[in-house]
């Protein structure tokens, strides 16, 4: 890429701040094609860009996986996700894992949501089935008198989760539980704010006893 990184990362801010960009050459075109639609004299914003800036805690975040469709660009992307990871504990040892996603074609990356779709995900046995009854109350009623709404609402009644939510029913407990300490912490950031605030309102107790009720389901 003939450009700098920081002539790449200025021109998609701008984009994110004003809503358009004049024509730019340094062969940035095929970096703002994934988020914006040509337009006489420049760019402007598209709605695909927008539905993915909803999806991510900051424009920084957005700017990096958009400057990340350029191959020669990943690297820096990858490290910035890997520090991330490392920093919410997700991450330990190295990132191997990202390393091998980003090489995966949007086709790829369909036929192994598809495979992994239609595999079973046994239950666990659960340990504590008086901590598990709580799990289910909140489960299906969320609790009142804190104003935490139900995980059912958004996952589903058998927590089988949605299109864009999910799957909760057979996940191992210990991971449910770890993952919503880092959403109550704010240290996970990749979902949407709902899942940030409805995880700040569960205590330990409720976090651990949700996690225990979804790993039997």
């Amino acid at each position: 890429m003939s450009g700098d990184l920081a002539g790449a990362e200025r021109t998609l801010r701008t984009l994110l701040a004003t809503g358009h960009v004049d024509d730019v050459q340094n062969g940035l075109q095929d970096v703002l094609s994934n988020g914006a639609h040509r337009v006489p004299g420049g760019w402007v914003v598209s709605l695909r860009l927008l539905q993915a800036r909803s999806q991510l805690g900051t424009d920084a975040e957005l700017v990096a996986a958009l400057l990340a469709q350029r191959a020669e660009l990943r690297a820096p992307w990858l490290a910035i996700t890997a520090a991330r990871c490392q920093e919410a504990g997700q991450l330990p040892d190295d990132w191997s894992l990202i390393d091998m996603v980003s090489r995966l074609t949007p086709e790829e990356m369909e036929a192994l949501g598809k495979y992994f779709a239609a595999k079973s995900a046994p239950p666990e046995t659960v340990k504590d089935p008086d901590l598990a009854a709580v799990g289910r109350y909140i489960f299906y009623k969320g609790n009142k008198f804190s104003g935490l709404p139900s995980c059912a609402t958004c996952h589903g009644k058998d927590g089988m989760g949605t299109a864009s939510l999910p799957r909760l029913a057979g996940q191992y407990a210990s991971y449910v539980q770890a993952q919503l300490k880092l959403f109550g912490k704010r240290e996970r950031t990749n979902d949407n704010a709902v899942m940030h605030s409805v995880a700040a309102n569960l205590s330990p107790l409720e976090m651990a006893a949700v996690a225990e009720y979804v790993s039997g389901q």
